[in-house]
């Protein structure tokens, strides 16, 4: 097998796998629990005014909107602790929708769409850019304020900016280089990210993105950014948020895991900051692992294509692919070796999910000889390393 072949295969692996790669089957099983979860919720307030916003949210397709799944996952978490009040977020969200006529971020505000993902794939809007200036009444005046709660977080000076018609051009091509180079994963990917949120200020990382902001990544964009490294960004938050929609329905972590409590992975190439520490949490490990993996994938992908002579990515393609992916390869076996090692914070699914990822590395890392004797006619500058928020 040839090292191009193994790299497709690896990609054809992380897309097409039934549990942990098929962007359809674990964006249904999602929206599953999602549903279920307003049906509960909805019958703790009979009210007309929120049982109008759980029909609209049905019928108008809002299940995945930041706002509405912020709310359903708070509510949920909150019942289930025995902490729902009258007053909880979820019904104030709920009553909200059913009295607007375009309720949701995404329905309520005139955006420019990213045709990022494909037909098919749950995803049918694209991914939108959400501008700060946009900002009106209601559902998007709440999805401000999750973006400056995760902003603000752990002593973080970050702002929303609004986005610029050459930030979304690069957007564009930037997606579609990882599309050219991963194929149908990218497109799956894609599909677990509902808006991108641009921002600015004192950011110690160039991407983020978190569970409290459902669907949502943040991007800081400098000047001179190339594509390949702003697809970087793109696929490594995608993959991120593919993981919380697994969260949603698998059992990826042990009944009782508290990250608190758990024995950390020291993350030696991390350098401990005042808003970050290298001693990161089982559940954090794998999330990097989880993103190294994409990212070994993509950056072979990167230098193959840069070592064809006659490839039309050339011109959008830096020689320096080569070292991030030996770079990402190394930092993935060791978390995923690390992870196995402490199998008692997995649970059933997460334990397959790590087995299955150190299969496709392993795939990947026999691919890397081969791809450096294509790329030694070629030489080497480094491709400056994104700084991005785990987790």
């Amino acid at each position: 097998m040839t090292a191009l072949s193994a790299a497709m295969e690896v990609c054809n692996s992380l897309s097409d796998h039934m549990s942990f790669g098929r962007a359809e089957s674990i964006r249904r099983r999602a929206g599953e629990v999602l549903d279920f979860s307003l049906d509960i919720l909805a019958e703790q307030r009979p009210e007309p005014a929120v049982a109008a916003g759980a029909r609209r949210i049905r019928s108008d397709g809002l299940l995945f909107d930041p706002v509405v799944r912020d709310a359903l996952e708070i509510g949920l978490r909150e019942l289930k602790q025995g902490q729902l009040a009258d007053e909880s977020e979820v019904f104030g969200t709920l009553a909200r929708i059913g009295g607007q006529r375009e309720p949701g971020v995404l329905r309520e505000v005139p955006l420019p769409v990213l045709q990022l993902a494909g037909q098919g794939v749950g995803q049918a809007e694209g991914v939108q850019v959400w501008s700060p200036a946009a900002a009106a009444p209601g559902a998007s005046a709440r999805f401000a304020e999750l973006c400056a709660e995760q902003l603000n977080r752990e002593g973080i000076e970050a702002r929303t900016v609004d986005s610029r018609r050459e930030d979304v051009e690069l957007l564009l091509r930037s997606a579609e280089l990882a599309r050219s180079l991963l194929g149908g994963l990218a497109v799956g990917l894609f599909s677990h990210v509902r808006v991108v949120v641009l921002v600015a200020g004192r950011s110690v990382f160039r991407s983020a993105s978190d569970r409290g902001a459902p669907g949502t990544v943040f991007l800081r964009l400098v000047p001179g950014d190339q594509p390949l490294t702003v697809a970087e960004l793109i696929v490594h938050e995608s993959v991120h948020h593919r993981l919380y929609d697994l969260y949603s329905s698998r059992s990826i972590l042990s009944a009782g895991y508290q990250d608190r409590a758990a024995e950390p992975i020291v993350a030696h190439w991390n350098r401990p900051s005042p808003f970050d520490t290298n001693l990161w949490s089982p559940d954090r490990a794998l999330a990097a692992f989880h993103v190294y993996v994409h990212l070994a994938a993509l950056f072979i992908r990167a230098a193959q294509e840069r070592a064809h002579p006659r490839s039309p990515l050339l011109p959008v393609l830096p020689v320096g692919a080569l070292p991030r992916a030996r770079q990402s390869c190394d930092r993935a076996r060791y978390l995923g070796e690390q992870l196995r090692a402490r199998s008692a914070d997995l649970g059933p699914d997460g334990l397959h999910l790590v087995e299955w990822l150190l299969d496709n590395l392993s795939r990947l890392e026999t691919a890397l000889p081969e791809t450096a004797f294509l790329e030694t006619a070629l030489p080497e500058t480094a491709l400056p390393e994104t700084t991005a928020a785990e987790g």
